[in-house]
């Protein structure tokens, strides 16, 4: 049985982490949990919205993460955020999160017949343009690399989809149903579990 928060009580997680395509060290080469166990690993930003209170921006270490408890975590693809906010947890770098239930606001937008992403979801859900070029932009660069004007710009840009996913939750969440938000969450659970191979055994058949 799954745990019934209110909606409005959600709050909206969104990382920015480093990545590096000329590496082949990005989700588009390698699965999220291979992402955050491999050493160059690096949540250097986290945004949390939160309603009626000012969106957190900074390191995750930064955050009170007790205002999470017994709450609906929302991502715009929790099968990221929510793997990052696990290795965090696993490497102590935040606390455990007690009786909280992930949603994914791309799963629901699909749902609405809107493509997944959250540009496409923005325009068509809330009927305004954003742009992605800040994060294109910081493909193989920490934010260490970056001079004062990029970091600032990179804030607003991390704090902003953070926004944006919450208030699409708040705007659409009442006609999102629970059995598609149940079979949300369990293909989530099912994802993070994955499943048990003769890797060696494999690779070898695939040769």
């Amino acid at each position: 049985m799954m745990k019934v928060f209110p909606d409005d009580k959600a709050v909206s997680i969104d990382y920015e982490t480093y990545y590096n395509s000329a590496d082949k060290y990005s989700l588009v080469n390698m699965t999220a949990y291979q992402y955050v166990h491999d050493p160059r690993f690096d949540p250097y930003l986290v945004s949390v919205a939160e309603q009626g209170q000012k969106t957190y921006v900074g390191r995750p270490e930064g955050y009170d993460w007790t205002r999470l408890h017994d709450r609906i975590l929302l991502a715009h693809n929790a099968g990221f955020d929510s793997v990052v906010t696990d290795r965090l947890i696993e490497l102590g770098k935040i606390p455990e999160l007690k009786n909280v239930q992930w949603q994914d606001t791309a799963d629901m937008t699909a749902y609405l017949m809107v493509q997944r992403n959250l540009k496409t979801a923005v325009k068509y859900l809330l009927g305004r343009d954003i742009s992605k070029a800040v994060r294109a932009a910081m493909d193989g660069r920490h934010f260490n690399d970056l001079n004062e004007q990029e970091r600032a710009d990179l804030l607003a840009y991390g704090g902003s989809d953070a926004d944006e996913c919450l208030e699409i939750w708040l705007k659409y969440s009442n006609e999102w149903p629970e059995i598609e938000r149940r079979i949300s969450c369990q293909n989530l659970d099912a994802v993070k579990r994955g499943f048990r191979i003769n890797r060696s055994y494999t690779e070898e058949s695939l040769k």
